[in-house]
């Protein structure tokens, strides 16, 4: 647009008025920025305005000794009370909304109050207080003053004093061209610097926000590929992370006849079906407080106990297969064909850890997890094997019944069993 720039996804920044059009929310949180990192720049700039405005009360005597008390009524009746005021402002509740309009009418009291002494000391006198006039456009960039007040109160300011200079001072013609010269350059400098100084600082806050998001999408990212912990560590720039646990529960969960189902339907229907079960699985794994581990094909692996301890490991991920065959079962009633799922746990120590710098992913191994893996091909359709470890921490509150004795392929024989649901409300 020709008034406009785009600053943000929807936020956009007029230029005459060096707002954010159509977005409340980023324009309060603009100006709530901005109060934060000015309002300590103008606390000082008020005491140093009450200051050099109280001390130079000298000059008044020195310069103009008869109208001395005049001048000392603008300055210490009206300026530095009126500053007082806006100093103690500053420290209430409301300072946070009001405090640029605060800060405003102070320098425009200031300004006003200067003119009036120039009007009121006798020349040639009062010339030596237009070079405090002149200070008062350049003022608002050093305090972070918005553009749009610093502009109202600049031409407030050269509007009263023209009037002053025309109706009550006897300024010759040379001597007025020559002061409102230097007024006028002084207030486009003023005005021109903080118009920058303020388009700078919104644009700069948009990008502060751009790239908070895209920190947060990068933290997201991260925590979708490892626990929050390891993230943590990761960021902190551990070289290796790896860790043992004495005791974690394995689960490996794999979909019984994938090939044949995966025959009969395009690629696109493979992975649109995968995804839909596998992120179901995602969630069913975060409510039940299990760390999934990875995808493998059609294969499901999550461990409980890690990264953090839990004593109820093996209960939780026994919950988490006794879900996952629900799911599978809704989704062959909702019309998607039979589905099962062959699922094998196992209970024992595990090493974990990150390894690599690139494509890396939160991996478990030992023998823990090879028996687990042993678990599932070796176990039944629809079912739930598990190992002798893991039945033990369940059988007093989970209906299992021993299966036998299997040959384990690197393990030899060992007896095994399934697991057929639970013994009372979970």
């Amino acid at each position: 647009m020709a008034n406009g720039i785009l600053v943000g996804d929807r936020a956009r920044l007029d230029y005459v008025t060096l707002r954010f059009l159509n977005e409340p929310d980023t324009e309060r949180a603009f100006l709530d920025d901005y109060y934060r990192k000015s309002i300590n720049q103008m606390r000082i700039a008020i005491v140093l305005a009450i200051v050099i405005t109280a001390a130079f009360g000298f000059r008044d005597v020195w310069v103009t000794p008869a109208v001395k008390d005049r001048l000392w009524f603008v300055r210490y009746a009206v300026i530095c009370p009126f500053f007082f005021a806006v100093l103690l402002f500053s420290f209430s509740s409301y300072a946070r909304r009001f405090m640029q309009l605060g800060i405003s009418l102070g320098m425009l009291v200031c300004g006003l109050g200067i003119i009036a002494m120039i009007v009121i000391a006798p020349a040639p006198g009062n010339y030596l207080y237009y070079a405090g006039l002149l200070m008062i456009p350049m003022f608002p960039p050093t305090i972070r003053v918005r553009f749009i007040y610093s502009a109202v109160i600049s031409w407030t300011i050269i509007a009263a004093y023209e009037i002053a200079a025309f109706r009550f001072t006897d300024t010759s013609l040379p001597f007025l061209i020559n002061n409102n010269f230097f007024l006028l350059t002084s207030t486009a400098i003023g005005m021109i610097t903080n118009y920058m100084l303020e388009l700078f600082a919104r644009k700069n806050f948009i990008q502060q926000i751009q790239l908070e998001k895209e920190r947060e999408k990068s933290e997201r990212l991260l925590l979708n590929i490892l626990p929050v912990s390891i993230a943590e560590r990761l960021k902190q720039k551990q070289e290796t992370i790896a860790d043992g646990f004495a005791e974690a529960t394995v689960l490996f969960a794999d979909i019984a006849g994938f090939t044949r189902l995966a025959a009969s339907r395009t690629p696109r229907e493979v992975v649109d079906m995968l995804n839909d079960i596998f992120s179901e699985f995602d969630q069913l794994a975060e409510k039940h407080g299990v760390e999934k581990i990875k995808t493998i094909g059609d294969a499901y692996m999550a461990v409980a106990g890690l990264p953090i301890n839990a004593p109820d490991h093996a209960a939780a991920i026994v919950e988490l297969a006794l879900d996952m065959q629900d799911a599978v079962a809704r989704r062959g009633v909702a019309g998607d064909g039979p589905i099962s799922l062959r699922i094998g746990i196992n209970t024992g120590p595990v090493v974990a850890g990150v390894i690599g710098t690139k494509k890396f992913i939160y991996d478990v191994w030992g023998d823990t997890v090879n028996t687990a893996s042993r678990m599932e091909s070796h176990g039944v359709e629809g079912g739930i094997q598990v190992t002798e470890e893991t039945y033990r921490r369940l059988k007093h509150a989970y209906r299992l019944k021993e299966r036998g004795t299997l040959k384990i392929k690197g393990k030899g024989e060992m007896r095994t069993y399934l697991l057929f649901g639970r013994m009372g409300p979970a």
